[in-house]
């Protein structure tokens, strides 16, 4: 923001630099104040005055001395005298030195407290002639420095507001998900229950049949009621079928929207210590793929190891392990852990 402002009054100091004549600004003297040239100089600086939200503008020169003293100032009430000393600075020194300058700390005069910004005005052999100096009121500076800080502040509490809301609503969804897989799964068990009730129930069908029916009533009877199971079987074989084809597109479904929001997307069984790569956290040749299958704790070790910075590597393994994972999870059904990792040698990221 500092940045923004000083270059808006080096822009202001610096095209009025380049509009006055830096033969005529370096031969006035004192005997000449108020004579054309003095004047023409007055005219420019006065159209800077009046149109621009500025306190003074007026030029500066080096006596014999070698001290910094005003030359042209256009300000009708209290103007500085010709050869009157000004506060001397260190963007006042660059100026002179050939480089325009604002000043980082305020000044005090006998005009005022001010941030000034200073162009040096050449003459035809390249020489500097003066300077041009342009007073900005420090109660200004200091209010517009306050103003882009309060614009950062509301910009990034809103930011946090809208971040932390988005986070609610996916964690809902991944929960409401879930929810769903858990009921699928336990209608999957019901159906697979009931199959076997009825395997069962036909087999003890068979070593109940009574002993006094014929052996063509016997193979009747065998056959209506392994008709009636084969018919059950494939019944109940389409239903899981299409279940399972059911299950696996929201599946899916869940791995694609967590893989919209997320780099990385992994199944993990806690008690096998195995697990399941949905999308990669990495692309280079080290890195596990899609589809690939690996053993939880030794894949992420090795990934703190190598890609986690120092700092945040033993919490790292600390969390991300069978115990550590069960006891987040234990308080909530969703765990967060911010680190720095490096990849490639390429700065840190988050």
């Amino acid at each position: 923001m500092k940045t923004l402002i000083h270059q808006r009054m080096l822009d202001i100091s610096n095209t009025a630099a380049a509009s006055l004549d830096g033969d005529v600004l370096g031969s006035l003297t004192e005997e000449d104040v108020w004579n054309d040239d003095y004047q023409l100089i007055t005219d420019e600086l006065l159209v800077y005055q009046d149109n621009i939200d500025l306190s003074y503008i007026y030029c500066i020169t080096k006596n014999d001395d070698g001290d910094f003293v005003f030359s042209v100032d256009p300000t009708i009430d209290d103007q500085g005298e010709f050869g009157e000393p000004v506060v001397r600075t260190k963007a006042l020194e660059k100026a002179f030195a050939g480089q325009a300058a604002v000043d980082d700390e305020p000044y005090q005069d006998r005009w005022g407290r001010f941030y000034s910004a200073y162009s040096p005005v050449f003459d035809k052999n390249g020489k500097i002639a003066g300077v041009v100096a342009v007073d900005f009121d420090a109660d200004w500076y200091d209010a517009q420095i306050r103003s882009a800080v309060l614009t950062v502040v509301l910009s990034s509490v809103l930011s946090l507001i809208i971040g932390a809301v988005s986070v609610l609503l996916i964690t809902y969804r991944i929960r409401k998900r879930f929810r769903l897989v858990n009921t699928e799964l336990t209608d999957l068990s019901a159906e697979v229950g009931k199959l076997t009730s009825e395997l069962e129930l036909s087999q003890d069908s068979e070593q109940d049949a009574e002993p006094s029916a014929t052996e063509s009533e016997k193979g009747k009877k065998k056959a209506i009621d392994i008709d009636m199971l084969e018919k059950g079987i494939r019944t109940n074989r389409d239903e899981l079928f299409r279940y399972i084809n059911h299950l696996n597109t929201k599946e899916r479904n869940m791995i694609a929207a967590l893989a919209s929001d997320y780099r990385g997307v992994y199944y993990v069984n806690l008690d096998k210590d195995e697990g399941l790569c949905f999308r990669s956290l990495c692309d280079n040749d080290e890195s596990l793929r899609e589809g690939d299958t690996f053993t939880f704790s030794k894949a992420f070790r090795r990934y703190a190891k190598k890609y986690v910075k120092k700092e945040y590597r033993d919490e790292f393994i600390r969390v991300f392990n069978r115990d550590g994972i069960l006891k987040e999870l234990g308080n909530g059904n969703v765990m967060t852990f911010h680190y720095l990792a490096s990849r490639n040698g390429q700065k840190p990221m988050r």
